[in-house]
C-alpha cells in the first residue's frame, strides 16, 4: 500500500504540490522579515523563527491544500471501493496516505533546510531543531486535516472545515486557559515564546515548555484512530 500510495503521489503531482508549499514558506519566512519588517541583517535564527512563524500561523492555509487534494484525489477518481475489495481497510488506507505525506514533507524540508546552508551558512542547531520543529507542526496539519479529508468526499467542503477549526483554534487559544492546548503551537502560547529564545541564543535553555508537545501529538493520534477504527461505513459510503 506504500509504494502504491507513493506512485500516486508521484503521478498526480501531490509530490511536487508539497515541495513547493514547503519552499514558499520558506521564502515567506525570508520575505517577512526583510520586505515588511525592513530588517537589514537577517540572522540565521531571526530567519528561521520567520519561517517558524509562517509554519505555524499560516500552516493550515499553505498545507491544507495539499493534504485534503491527496486523500480527497481518491474520492474524485473513485477509487474508494477498489481499495476496499483489494483487501485494504481505512485504518490501513489512511496511514499509508499519513505516512508517504509525513515523509514527503520531512524530504522536502531537509532538502530546503540544504539551500538554506548554502545561502546563509551551516548551524547543527538551527538544521537540526528546524527539522525537527517542522515536522512536527506538519505531523499535526497531517492528522487533523486528514481526518477532516477522510470525512467529508468534497473537496472543497474538505478545506472549508479546515479553516473553520484553523479559525475555531484560534478564538479558543484567545480564551485561554484549558483551551489553549487546542493549539499550542500557536503564537499566544508558551512554546512560541521558548522558540523564539531558542533561535535568538541558538540553544535551548529551557525544555519544560516543550514537554507538551508529545501528549498533544498522541491525543491527536488517538481521536484519529478513534474515528478511523469505526468509520468504514462512512468512507465507503463517500466513495460511491
Amino acid at each position: 500500500m506504500f509504494k502504491l500510495e507513493l506512485r500516486k503521489s508521484i503521478r498526480n503531482r501531490t509530490l511536487f504540490y508539497i515541495v513547493s508549499t514547503v519552499m514558499l514558506s520558506y521564502v515567506l519566512g525570508y520575505i517577512l522579515p526583510v520586505g515588511i519588517d525592513k530588517v537589514n541583517t537577517l540572522g540565521l535564527g531571526d530567519f528561521y523563527f520567520s519561517t517558524y512563524t509562517v509554519f505555524t500561523q499560516f500552516g493550515f492555509l499553505i498545507f491544507g491544500f495539499v493534504v485534503v487534494y491527496f486523500f480527497n484525489r481518491d474520492y474524485f477518481e473513485k477509487t474508494i471501493l477498489w481499495n476496499y475489495f483489494s483487501g485494504y481497510q481505512l485504518v490501513q488506507y489512511f496511514y499509508s496516505k499519513l505516512f508517504v505525506l509525513f515523509i514527503e514533507f520531512v524530504v522536502s524540508i531537509v532538502f530546503a533546510n540544504i539551500i538554506v546552508c548554502l545561502i546563509l551558512g551551516f548551524s547543527n542547531f538551527y538544521f537540526l531543531f528546524s527539522t525537527i520543529a517542522f515536522s512536527i507542526i506538519v505531523l499535526q496539519y497531517l492528522l487533523i486535516v486528514g481526518t477532516i479529508s477522510v470525512i467529508f468526499s468534497n473537496m472543497l467542503v474538505s478545506i472549508g472545515v479546515s479553516l473553520a477549526c484553523w479559525i475555531t483554534s484560534i478564538i479558543l487559544v484567545a480564551v485561554g486557559g484549558i483551551f489553549k492546548y487546542v493549539a499550542i503551537f500557536d503564537a499566544s502560547n508558551s512554546l512560541y515564546d521558548e522558540v523564539s529564545d531558542a533561535m535568538a541564543k541558538g540553544i535551548i535553555q529551557n525544555f519544560s515548555p516543550f514537554y507538551v508537545i508529545l501528549p498533544y501529538i498522541l491525543v491527536l493520534f488517538i481521536i484519529n484512530y478513534i474515528y478511523i477504527k469505526n468509520f468504514t461505513r462512512r468512507w465507503l459510503k463517500n466513495g460511491v
